[in-house]
Formats: C-alpha cells, sequence, structure tokens
C-alpha cells in the first residue's frame, strides 16, 4: 500500500426525507460521501477507490474500522468538483466504488461527494418499546422508530432525518447486506404512552421444593396524535424454562406485540409467561 492509502480515509453520511406522518408516511433515503485527507499534504489522485467494509492493516499502520480509502498518486486535479461514485461489486467481503474523475485534496480537508440513491424496499414509522420482563407494573414512552429496507447494500454511517426538512433526530447504521431490516431509533415519542399490568394467574408447588409461577402482562397503550400510530412493544424474557403464551423456549423468548392506535385512542393486549421460582 502507498502512503496515500494510510494518509486518506472517508464515510458515508446518510439523510432519510421523510413526508406526511404517521402510517401514511413515506421516506427516500440518500447518501454523501465524506473524504478526509488528514495529512499536512495536498494528496492528488487521478484514480480512486473507496472500500466499505471491515479494513485492517497492519499493527504499524493506522486502522480504519469501517471505511478505507485507496488513491493512487498522479498529475494534479485542477479542481475540487468530480464526477459520480460508482460501484465496482464485492471484493474479499468489502464493498468497492470508484471515482469517475480525478481527486485532489488540500492538507487538512475534507470533500464530500454524491454517493448513494438506494430505493426503500419497505419503510414503516411507529413507537417502539424494547424492554425485559419484570413482575411489577410499569408505566411511560415509547421511542420513535422508522423500520426500513434499502435495494442496495449500505456502508456504516450516520443517519439524519429530516421531517418537513427540519432535522428531528440521527442515528447510526452498522454495515448492512442488500434488503436487510433495519431500525433507527430516534427517541421518547411523548405522544405514545403505555400502562403495563401484571397479574399473577397460577402458583404451583414442587414435591420437593421449586414450582412455577404464570404471569399475565397486560400493555395498554394511548395514542395522542391526531392520525392513527403504529406502534411494537418487545420484552425479552429469561428463565431456566420460559413458557410463553403456552409455548416451551430454553432460557430465553421474546413476547411481541403490535398494534394499530387509532388517532386519539387506545388499545390494550396482553399475553401469558410461565417462569421458575
Amino acid at each position: 500500500m502507498s502512503y496515500l492509502t494510510r494518509a486518506l480515509n472517508w464515510s458515508p453520511r446518510y439523510t432519510l426525507n421523510i413526508v406526511g406522518k404517521g402510517a401514511a408516511a413515506r421516506a427516500e433515503l440518500s447518501a454523501l460521501a465524506d473524504i478526509r485527507n488528514g495529512t499536512d499534504q495536498v494528496v492528488q489522485a487521478p484514480a480512486t477507490e473507496l472500500f466499505a467494509g471491515d479494513v485492517r492493516l497492519g499493527q504499524s499502520q493506522p486502522s480504519f474500522d469501517e471505511d478505507s480509502l485507496r488513491g493512487n498518486a498522479g498529475s494534479v486535479s485542477s479542481a475540487l468538483s468530480v464526477g459520480n461514485i460508482v460501484s465496482q461489486g464485492e471484493l474479499g467481503g468489502l464493498y468497492r466504488f470508484a471515482l469517475t474523475q480525478p481527486l485532489t485534496l488540500p492538507a487538512k480537508s475534507i470533500v464530500t461527494l454524491p454517493f448513494l440513491k438506494p430505493v426503500l424496499t419497505s419503510f414503516q414509522a411507529f413507537s417502539r418499546l424494547n424492554t425485559g420482563f419484570q413482575p411489577n407494573d410499569a408505566e411511560g414512552t415509547l421511542q420513535r422508530a422508522y423500520r426500513l429496507k434499502a435495494d442496495q447494500r449500505l456502508p456504516a454511517g450516520v443517519v439524519s432525518v429530516l421531517e418537513e426538512d427540519r432535522l428531528t433526530g440521527q442515528a447510526s447504521i452498522s454495515e448492512l447486506a442488500k434488503n436487510t431490516e433495519f431500525i433507527l431509533e430516534l427517541g421518547a415519542d411523548p405522544d405514545v404512552r403505555y400502562t403495563r399490568t401484571v397479574v399473577i394467574q397460577n402458583v404451583q408447588r414442587g414435591i420437593l421444593g421449586g414450582g412455577s409461577r404464570t404471569y399475565r402482562v397486560t400493555y395498554t397503550l394511548r395514542n395522542e396524535q391526531a392520525q392513527p400510530r403504529r406502534a411494537e412493544v418487545r420484552e425479552e424474557i429469561y428463565g431456566a424454562q420460559v413458557v410463553l403464551n403456552g409455548k416451551n423456549a430454553e432460557r430465553s423468548a421474546t413476547a411481541v406485540l403490535r398494534f394499530d392506535l387509532p388517532a386519539g385512542g387506545s388499545l390494550s393486549q396482553s399475553y401469558t409467561v410461565e417462569l421458575p421460582q
């Protein structure tokens, strides 16, 4: 590898532009590539490849955990204006992209280029709660979230979410294969609240001690928004033996409750779990 390889690195950043609200929301995803020259020298490269993935160099060299850039020294490029970045497919588990024009980076500079324009094959706005089982009542708010899939591989980066052209949150994504579902969680959703109640339905005593308890867990979700809202509750349950809604599981199980909340309305759902005591 040349010195230029070790001097440069790059990272993508995404924009998720959302139009509409609630279940009717639609979205577009786009990406820019930030190419950084952290040295005190001008870097010139007539041919440049971007590698996305886990790029590890030798112990005496820097390591770029997610992305690396390779540049070949050559003639001077007259301006920072460059063409599109095009995909070159996969190489040894890494994904390659190429610049279609020469690249010049001044010392200590960042050049930002249009990168990807993936098509979202699925998009869903919803409220979300991920929690663990506890045998006691609780209440609180859900989280604002978006569930997505894209029609092409996405390098790791930060996603900025815009609603009505206003920044409403940011979240990081790891590298994702084509049509891999991912979820962006952007913070509390004060308009979707929950009440959780727990009732002991049955207690079984073992002949030699031990035994089990069966709990009925009920979630009541209320939507204060003026439009319908999808919501999802996931509870992770752990135990030597878990019986969730009558089905046995070893050591762990996940209770999943999905809601289509009406505007200004509420819904309740329950599950049962038997755990050793």
